[in-house]
């Protein structure tokens, strides 16, 4: 006799099941390895020393503080312990990373880590995971176009929300015309080809006129002045080639206006016959290093009686700059600071005055509005 078959209920199933662990690889996850000498079974620091630093960040044009700065979130990735081989990392270690992060002591004393130190190495850590993770090549993410396959997923580290707070880095008109005036003040730095106060002088208006960052600013030279279409550009154009630009950007190519060119040729006058030897001589040379010139910077600030909480560095102009823009074409101002999001210009540099000023002046309903008319008083014309 035939016993009957009997359905499977959930009763009849144990009272603890081990369905799967977060945080071990799936039992279909296979040890994946690339032509390359890459394998899943590698630890994060490895994986970062083997491709990340040596083939990714350089094709990215990424400079030595970038991969400084991708090799300290590593080290921090190490030591709070989270580092265990690609296919083992989980949801876990990711949270433990982001917790040991907010722990981390900030710059001042009694203080936590910024959410800005705290997002720049989720982030540093989220690109070296993507890279060991699956390839898409229509993703906008350079590291999800560039993966190496060793992983079906990767885990995804939250990035802190960050608010938006307005903009108080930048210098006022006002505060830029009193350092323009303590500059005749000036005895250093030496060894330039001009007088330091002259130097400075041009050297401020150049930067708020042309809103390029100090790196930059300190390597262009004359021969990066451009004079091809004197109908579209009467005073020229400066060019700014990315090799000389924060983490070799593309190029920059910025339309002189009257100041901008008139602060350009009090640089250049009196040395005509350096430029005539040498034409790439630079328009603003630094002869000191950059620390020297901070203090300088600041002592410049501090005879221009600018108060303390308010001197900033050079970038100040720049910021400046973007503002004072910004009240004429907040497309001119994106496009001057070579930002391929607008957003960065509006966080970032532009002050919201810019929007306090704009509130003051929408136009506002006044008085009762006009009755309409009734369809008995309104003239209907008849055919005759």
């Amino acid at each position: 006799m035939t016993t009957p078959r009997k359905e499977p209920s959930w009763q009849d199933a144990p009272s603890t099941i081990r369905i799967f662990d977060a945080d071990s690889p799936p039992r279909d996850q296979r040890i994946r390895r690339t032509p390359d000498g890459l394998s899943s079974e590698m630890t994060v620091k490895q994986f970062f020393e083997a491709f990340a630093k040596p083939i990714f960040l350089p094709e990215r044009n990424a400079d030595a503080k970038t991969i400084y700065e991708y090799g300290r979130s590593v080290d921090y990735w190490v030591e709070f312990g989270c580092d265990a081989p690609l296919f083992r990392i989980g949801d876990s270690n990711a949270s433990r990373f982001s917790t040991a992060l907010w722990k981390m002591p900030g710059r001042r004393k009694g203080e936590t880590a910024s959410p800005f130190t705290v997002r720049k190495h989720i982030v540093n850590i989220q690109t070296i995971l993507s890279l060991a993770g699956p390839r898409d090549s229509r993703s906008k993410s350079p590291a999800i176009r560039k993966a190496q396959r060793l992983l079906d997923e990767v885990p995804y580290l939250e990035k802190p929300s960050i608010e938006d707070e307005d903009v108080d880095d930048n210098f006022t008109l006002d505060e830029i015309c009193l350092i323009l005036e303590a500059t005749r003040f000036l005895t250093a730095p030496t060894r330039l080809p001009i007088d330091p106060p002259r130097w400075m002088h041009s050297l401020v208006r150049g930067i708020y006129n042309v809103g390029e960052r100090r790196g930059a600013i300190f390597q262009v030279g004359f021969d990066d002045l451009l004079e091809d279409d004197p109908a579209r550009y009467p005073y020229g154009r400066l060019r700014f080639p990315r090799q000389i630009r924060k983490r070799k950007r593309k190029a920059n190519l910025v339309p002189l206006n009257r100041w901008a060119r008139e602060a350009i040729e009090d640089a250049r006058r009196g040395r005509e016959a350096e430029i005539a030897a040498n034409p790439g001589a630079k328009i603003w040379p630094l002869p000191c290093t950059m620390r020297r010139f901070d203090r300088i910077w600041q002592r410049l600030l501090e005879r221009a009686e600018i108060p303390a909480h308010r001197r900033f560095g050079l970038h100040g102009l720049r910021k400046a700059a973007a503002t004072e823009l910004a009240d004429i074409s907040p497309l001119a101002t994106q496009q001057l600071m070579r930002h391929s999001d607008a957003k960065t210009t509006n966080r970032s540099y532009v002050q919201r005055r810019n929007l306090a000023q704009s509130l003051q002046q929408m136009p506002q309903p006044t008085g009762r509005p006009k009755p309409k008319p009734m369809a008995s008083q309104m003239e209907i014309p008849f055919p005759e």
